[in-house]
């Protein structure tokens, strides 16, 4: 049997050719266009046919093939291929028209360079950048040393503050080395010649310490002579650390106030019940909640001898009235009968004010056993000298007493030794000379320790029992 074959014939022709009838050979001719679409394909007579039969192609170029062509399968997915790729081509060469028609890219031109620079030019542009790099340098060593410097300053800032710190909160027990810092202002009564002696009395007195001592220019309360103390300040209290931090120094005025009184004045002010109004007085112009007032009465004695056959009867209304006062308004009495009491008791309230803050240092860290930092004595009489002052209430001047009959500690405890009764023990000191005060004045009376104190002394050398007590309220 014979197969049939498809002839398909290419022209550029753009009519249709007419679909080959059936009376015709079996071959059928399909014309190629040149057209992107292509037309339905025939239907095939025979699906095994293995080749097509070309009888004749033409191109758009008219070039002409022989006239029998054969192509297998292969070729002609071939020639779809690149009639495909002809298509492409088209798009992309449409494509790049398309965008050759877009408008050129603007190129700026470089700059011409001017005529060179000449040798003067470049050397004076080199001195320049040498200057120039040189006030760098400079600059930069100024700013390293302004940061040393800086730095340097924070340091010893820091060093001196641990220094201050340290130097504030330090133990103080010595009343006297507190008074440089002091300032007492009298009234300006004491200007006057009759009064001017207590004056020079009190400056003479502390002279030594450095202590300042003014006259004040007025009254500070009407009608009142007032005794008032500044300090000069270099910490503040800290209550979460309970601790002294440093600050820069300033002067303060102290929560006190001392009132000078004639007896007669105060009989007066106690008759007409006024001391409450004294004491509001002095609140308003101190401007201080906790306002610690004193009365300095001057002659109360020599008022009371001067009464004759009233003098019982007027001392007991004189003690009655001052104890109300006392406790309605918590006003403290001083009494003096001379000069020399009088100095001595404004030195003891400007000694007490002066040791006060350390005493707040001393209660903060160990109330029980504050003085902790002794320092030992140049020699051993004098250490042994230094431990009988720790005694609670045993002045330097009856260490000293004590010392003169028993030098040495052994000497003591043999003594005790051969106590035979606890009232021995207690009375072991007792009696013994004592020549000066604490201030160092000469007592006029007294002049022998007291039993108080040597059971004191008993206790703490010789006692038995460590849950004795040796000092009640030691530090009130």
């Amino acid at each position: 049997m014979r197969s049939s074959s498809i002839i398909i014939e290419l022209s550029d022709s753009d009519s249709d050719a007419s679909p080959p009838t059936s009376s015709q050979v079996a071959t059928s001719v399909i014309d190629l266009l040149d057209s992107d679409d292509e037309p339905p394909r025939p239907s095939r007579s025979c699906s095994s046919l293995s080749q097509y039969h070309l009888r004749e192609l033409t191109d758009s170029d008219d070039d002409e093939l022989p006239p029998t062509f054969t192509l297998s399968a292969s070729q002609s997915h071939k020639a779809k291929s690149k009639r495909k790729r002809d298509s492409d081509s088209e798009y992309e060469s449409s494509e790049s028209e398309v965008l050759r028609e877009s408008p050129p890219k603007i190129q700026r031109k470089a700059p011409t360079k001017g005529p060179g620079k000449t040798a003067e030019e470049k050397a004076r542009d080199k001195e320049a950048k040498s200057s120039e790099k040189e006030l760098q340098k400079q600059e930069k060593a100024a700013q390293k040393a302004a940061d040393k410097r800086h730095e340097d300053a924070r340091k010893a800032a820091a060093k001196d503050y641990r220094k201050r710190h340290k130097e504030e909160n330090k133990l103080v027990s010595d009343k006297k080395t507190t008074l440089k810092d002091m300032e007492i202002v009298f009234p300006v009564i004491f200007a006057e010649p009759g009064k001017r002696p207590l004056y020079d009395a009190f400056r003479d007195r502390v002279a030594e310490y450095h202590m300042t001592v003014s006259l004040a220019q007025a009254r500070e309360v009407r009608g009142l002579d007032v005794f008032s103390w500044t300090r000069t300040k270099r910490s503040e209290y800290n209550i979460a650390t309970r601790e002294w931090d440093p600050v820069d120094e300033y002067v303060a005025k102290e929560a006190t106030a001392a009132v000078y009184l004639e007896a007669a004045r105060l009989v007066a002010l106690l008759d007409e019940e006024k001391g409450s109004d004294v004491a509001s007085q002095l609140h308003k112009a101190f401007l201080h909640d906790h306002l610690q007032i004193f009365f300095i009465v001057n002659g109360m004695g020599a008022f009371i001898r001067e009464q004759g056959m009233r003098a019982v009867d007027v001392r007991d209304q004189v003690e009655r009235a001052v104890a109300s006062l006392q406790m309605a308004e918590g006003i403290h009495f001083l009494y003096t009968e001379s000069i020399p009491d009088a100095v001595e008791r404004l030195y003891d309230l400007s000694a007490d004010l002066g040791i006060k803050p350390y005493k707040i240092i001393e209660r903060s860290h160990l109330p029980f056993c504050s003085d902790t930092e002794q320092r030992s004595g140049t020699s051993l009489a004098d250490t042994w000298l230094k431990m009988l002052t720790q005694v609670h209430r045993l002045t330097p001047s009856m260490a000293e007493g004590i010392v003169e009959n028993f030098p040495t500690p052994r000497s003591l405890m043999e003594a005790f030794e051969q106590t035979q009764t606890q009232a021995e023990i207690d009375g072991m000191i007792a009696g013994l000379r004592v020549e000066r005060n604490v201030d160092g004045t000469m007592r006029k009376r007294g002049n022998g320790i007291d039993k108080g104190i040597s059971s004191k002394v008993g206790t703490t050398l010789w006692g038995r029992d460590p849950l004795a007590l040796v000092a009640k309220g030691t530090h009130k």
